[in-house]
């Protein structure tokens, strides 16, 4: 019969305190971990008897975060790492046969096409209407660092330069006598797929956010989980989220819907960009944001700042579709519906039910029905507001979106 832990819930602070000592990918060996412990417990809740248990039984401790996937070990002199259980991975590691008894609605295996790529058209849309953001997606090699490269980044107004709206008679001038807010936010976002609630992979990835978005105001993890719950997530993730100061965003797919947010846990916003955090092979993140503060600068902000529902709709789809070919398998001039067709193959169901879900969403983050005929109205939109050139592509891509019947009207 297996014993009564001495310190119930040691264990989920130990992981919480392996992910953040580890999250800028390197390594730390045995010594340096156990010291962490005691200079670090205030951060962890660890008490002084929980602190000196870890050290005397660090071999338990350490030998069960790695039987849970969270680590792993260099060697005998190269310490712990986090593991690689929680990196990009395709639409899904393991499948069962059709016709088994565990048989699952989650979508196949689709070889070396990711699908958290395609994540970036939904994840688009549903951060533009929920933070009233820019979303710029960046391409998978922006630098070539390990934990270096955000997915996203998004921009959006501060409150305080938005405190006009308010009343008119109020000016965000006025109060940055007291108020030092910057005009924008400027956030790092990093996407993941599939991570179902497992805890070494939300570990991993909430570590791997921190690595890579450390630098910016905000941080935040943005997920779709392949098999939805209901159920929270666990304090220890939250609790560590909170303590590396990274945002839990969960997106809902394939709920018979437009998408759905969840906020699981709101990221602070830091009031200065930590530039000196950065090395000097980060330049290309830099080069990305300033592009991104350029266009806001131009007027190119978000959907919300066009007239016209069907306008609003329309641009926002295209920087849906903007950022899905920025992508690894979505680039180059092949059409959409040849790009999507290996998805289709994998999992045509749980595809139509995103693109359902995401043009459902456009269509009602921009004042349309849900139910219009959106290739109709988005297509006029195009005619209206783009050259002939830009509109037939838009147009095609549109209708390679809109292809099966369920999605029509």
């Amino acid at each position: 019969m297996s014993r009564t832990p001495k310190h119930p819930g040691l264990q989920a602070k130990f992981d919480s305190l392996l992910a953040a000592l580890l999250a800028n990918g390197t390594s730390l060996k045995t010594t340096e971990i156990q010291e962490a412990a005691r200079t670090r417990a205030g951060d962890f809740a660890l008490s002084a008897e929980e602190v000196e248990d870890l050290r005397s039984n660090f071999a338990n401790y350490i030998k069960r975060a790695k039987d849970g996937g969270l680590v792993s070990s260099n060697g005998a002199w190269g310490g712990y790492r986090l593991s690689s259980a929680g990196e990009p991975a395709t639409r899904a590691a393991e499948t069962p046969d059709d016709d088994g008894p565990e048989a699952t609605d989650a979508p196949r295996d689709a070889g070396r096409r990711h699908w958290e790529s395609f994540l970036h058209l939904p994840l688009t849309m549903a951060l533009s209407e929920q933070f009233s953001a820019r979303v710029q997606s960046l391409s998978n090699a922006l630098d070539n660092v390990r934990w270096g490269n955000p997915d996203m980044l998004m921009l959006r107004s501060s409150a305080l330069s938005e405190i006009d709206d308010l009343h008119p008679l109020l000016d965000p001038a006025a109060f940055r006598i007291v108020d030092g807010s910057p005009e924008c936010i400027l956030a790092s976002i990093e996407v993941k797929g599939g991570l179902d609630r497992d805890r070494a992979k939300v570990f991993t990835a909430i570590s791997e956010t921190a690595a890579n978005s450390r630098w910016a105001n905000e941080a935040w993890l943005v997920f779709v989980d392949w098999n939805p719950t209901d159920a929270p997530l666990a304090d220890e993730l939250v609790s560590l989220a909170r303590s590396v100061e990274i945002g839990l965003v969960e997106v809902r797919i394939g709920e018979g819907g437009p998408l759905r947010l969840i906020v699981h846990h709101t990221a602070p916003t830091r009031p200065t960009l930590r530039i000196d955090e950065l090395p000097r092979e980060r330049v290309g993140i830099l080069r990305a944001a300033q592009e991104l503060l350029a266009k806001w600068k131009q007027g190119e902000m978000t959907f919300l700042d066009v007239d016209g529902a069907e306008h609003k709709a329309r641009v926002l789809v295209q920087q849906a579709l903007a950022n899905l070919r920025a992508q690894k398998g979505f680039a180059g001039a092949a059409s959409l519906a040849d790009l999507l067709a290996p998805l289709r193959r994998d999992d045509a169901a749980w595809l139509d039910q995103a693109l359902k879900a995401s043009l459902g969403l456009a269509a009602q983050a921009a004042g349309l029905s849900v139910d219009a005929d959106l290739l109709a109205i988005l297509g006029d939109a195009c005619d209206q507001a783009l050259v002939k050139r830009e509109a037939d592509a838009m147009r095609a891509d549109l209708e390679a979106l809109l292809e099966t019947p369920s999605l029509e009207g």
